[in-house]
């Protein structure tokens, strides 16, 4: 569920401050028509570790997770991916919500409704008690679909609307969650206070934000600085 991965993704972002962890930075390989990743990690003394190993082409995004024997390199399970990463991915913007997020937070506005941006609002509302929504994705069927189903989900009032800079205003909360080559969120928008997750782009060739919102934030933080040296668009 939602609620036990954010617990464990709260406990391992404290092991990597405390330099418990070795985490490998993602590493791809191109082909002619799409990518190859792979990441892996341990914690320090434990006894198994892990690895991801995911492709990405134009049909579609293939993961796979890989868990061994720390003491023997056994190969002890083979899970399919996706849903593994996609609650992952949302944790990781629940516990940077709950601790930068202000603590009055009410409204969302989310661009970008495919299966990440699912996980991403429901772990803004394991967060904070979230009463209203506003969706917007380029495909209008996207964001009515996922405004009827998440509404009924998360027991939340979600409303599509008619652009990005619509569903950021007024906003407490706001989520990109795309794959755009271009800035899909604009710092003239913005309003003070509001919190950001920018959570779709993890790849250099990627740009969600504008410099604007950059030079306007208070504060920037990554869950990996190794990582975001090379894939921040």
């Amino acid at each position: 569920t939602m609620t036990e991965c954010v617990e464990v993704i709260e406990d391992s972002f404290r092991q990597v401050g405390n330099g418990q962890t070795w985490n490998r930075p993602r590493s791809r390989i191109r082909m002619p028509r799409g990518f190859h990743h792979l990441m892996a990690a341990s914690v320090l003394g434990s006894e198994v570790f892990g690895l991801k190993t995911y492709t990405s082409f134009r049909s579609g995004v293939r993961f796979i997770v890989m868990l061994y024997d720390s003491n023997n390199g056994d190969l002890l399970a083979m899970v399919q991916g996706e849903r593994l990463t996609r609650l992952r991915t949302g944790a990781v913007t629940s516990v940077a919500t709950q601790y930068m997020a202000r603590e009055n937070s009410t409204t969302v506005g989310i661009i970008g409704t495919g299966n990440q941006g699912r996980t991403q609002l429901a772990g803004v509302c394991e967060a904070r008690n979230i009463k209203r929504v506003k969706a917007f994705d380029r495909v209008e069927d996207s964001a009515r679909l996922f405004c009827e189903e998440m509404s009924t989900e998360l027991d939340v009032e979600i409303t599509p609307v008619d652009s990005a800079e619509e569903a950021v205003k007024d906003s407490d909360i706001v989520i990109t969650m795309t794959t755009s080559r271009t800035p899909v969120l604009l710092g003239d928008w913005l309003e003070d206070g509001q919190h950001i997750n920018a959570a779709g782009s993890n790849h250099w060739i990627r740009q969600e934000v504008d410099d604007n919102v950059v030079r306007r934030a208070n504060s920037i933080i990554v869950d990996s600085i190794e990582d975001a040296q090379v894939e921040a668009g």
